[in-house]
């Protein structure tokens, strides 16, 4: 009886761990700018099933995911004191105004406003 208990507590833990594929596809999307559908392929799924998978378990698509992660690298380079060029690149945003559309739609602030207010502590 208390194995049962045992074995059914493990198998509901199991459930609560995204599966390998969505951590091996979640680390190819912010690993490199391949496509998504691409990143899908190599994991074994469809790229369907991927988003979808992405928004049960993360609460957003991968698109989002990519955008989040990649926003997230770029402010603790500016912060770090890196020139906008080079946190661009190694962001891995397309050129800096990719990167400076994208932060300023999610912070209001552009790289270098980001960076100015950082340094003078605000």
């Amino acid at each position: 009886m208390a194995f049962d208990c045992i074995a059914a507590s493990a198998e509901s833990l199991a459930l609560i761990e995204p599966p390998l594929w969505l951590e091996r596809f979640v680390r190819g999307l912010i690993g490199n700018s391949l496509p998504i559908t691409l990143i899908a392929r190599r994991c074994g799924v469809t790229p369907e099933h991927a988003s979808r998978m992405c928004r049960r378990w993360f609460s957003a698509n991968p698109t989002i995911i990519r955008r989040e992660f990649r926003a997230r690298k770029a402010l603790e380079l500016l912060k770090a004191g890196c020139r906008p060029a080079q946190v661009a690149t190694e962001a891995g945003f397309a050129d800096q105004p990719h990167m400076t559309r994208t932060l300023k739609s999610m912070t209001g602030a552009t790289p270098a406003h980001i960076q100015s207010n950082w340094k003078t502590g605000r």
